[in-house]
């Protein structure tokens, strides 16, 4: 497999389609429009790269899935569903969520990755279940980079973590049992995670490839289900300072990642070869 830079989309700037502070997470739609959070905005994007529109947030979003036809806002002790127009459709206020950097949503089932407690929280049908991660992970998720994130895999009932401090993926079963792991600390191999804490964030293709972002220098690397390496972004594709990339792919192929220093959404094609 074989990752291509294609083209920068948005950037840090007034312009309709930029963001004045920062980007903060990104979501497909099975229509393949594109939604960035940031700036207390939800702006969208067709898969040619056309800005779509906007919305305005009540709070500052810190993360967004896309659910059927709505979204999963996470915020600060609140999670939001809305429709595309940005009109509330449901919330979730519960004095157990912190800063969410990570939300992942399906078939009525809802994650939200806490930067605060260290935590997933599972909900379903929006009443809360349970921690998740707690009983793996003594003191919890580490992530010294300040961000938790969290994907469901669409072709299997699990999703996965990033877990910066471990060096590695974890996997966990749809009810929040660990089922699996993959990745190792090391620099000589590109399918190892180098640093003091890499991988930084992750997602989860349509197709069911892993996708993560590392730091020091900033790439993001595509895995297959099992943990096997397949491909990374080229080195000068983020700027040298770039971290926490959040991430996002259709199924054309195409995968979206932030530059938190250019604020630009850089656009990928993922093909074989």
């Amino acid at each position: 497999m074989k990752l291509t830079h294609s083209h920068p989309l948005s950037g840090r700037g007034a312009a309709r389609d930029q963001f004045r502070v920062r980007i903060t997470g990104l979501a497909v739609a099975t229509d393949r429009t594109l939604f960035a959070t940031g700036d207390r905005e939800v702006k969208s994007f067709s898969p040619a790269g056309e800005f779509l529109g906007r919305f305005e947030t009540r709070d500052a979003a810190w993360s967004v899935a896309v659910d059927e036809d709505s979204l999963w806002l996470g915020m600060q002790g609140r999670l939001e569903r809305v429709d595309l127009q940005g009109n509330l459709i449901a919330a979730i206020d519960d004095a157990r969520l912190g800063l969410l950097t990570g939300v992942a949503a399906r078939a009525g089932r809802l994650l939200a990755a806490d930067a605060t407690h260290k935590c997933l929280h599972l909900f379903q049908d929006g009443r809360w279940v349970r921690q998740v991660g707690d009983d793996v992970n003594t003191r919890g998720f580490m992530f010294p980079n300040g961000v938790l994130t969290v994907a469901f895999d669409p072709q299997n009932p699990s999703f996965i973590v990033a877990h910066p401090q471990k060096h590695r993926v974890e996997r966990y079963d749809i009810d929040g049992k660990l089922i699996g792991k993959f990745g190792r600390f090391g620099h000589d191999n590109p399918a190892d995670f180098g640093g003091c804490c890499n991988p930084t964030t992750c997602a989860v293709a349509p197709a069911g490839l892993v996708l993560v972002g590392e730091k020091a220098p900033p790439h993001v690397k595509i895995f297959n289900p099992e943990g096997e390496f397949l491909a990374m972004t080229p080195e000068d594709a983020f700027d040298a300072s770039a971290k926490n990339q959040f991430l996002a792919a259709d199924d054309q192929g195409r995968i979206y990642a932030t530059d938190s220093v250019r604020g630009t959404i850089e656009v990928f094609d993922a093909a074989d070869g």
